[in-house]
């Protein structure tokens, strides 16, 4: 494969069905940000390239970096959103916010 012909055709369909929200897009944005700066001297021309790149480098398991600490952080933080929402009565959340001065 030449370097020309961007990524083989499992790649591009992986890429258009990508949830927005996934572990892999996270890799990519990061990756992306992260190109340039110190410990991190990869040059990136774009997202394609990220992908491209980051699967010829390490393959699917390289899009999925970072997710147990990830989860890791984000599982305990939104079960305590949830378990505070539930608990707490509405009118309570209600009646302790400031008021707003409009009549």
């Amino acid at each position: 494969m030449s370097a020309d012909a961007g990524p083989p055709p499992p790649l591009r369909l992986a890429y258009l069905t990508l949830p927005p929200r996934s572990p892999a897009i996270n890799v990519v944005r990061t990756r992306l940000q992260a190109a340039g700066s110190t410990g991190h001297p990869q040059e990136y021309s774009g997202f394609l390239d990220v992908v491209k790149q980051t699967y010829t480098r390490e393959g699917w398991r390289g899009f999925y970096k970072g997710l147990t600490v990830n989860l890791a952080k984000v599982i305990p933080a939104v079960s305590i959103s949830y378990v505070v929402r539930r608990l707490l009565p509405r009118r309570a959340l209600v009646s302790s916010l400031p008021p707003c001065g409009l009549h």
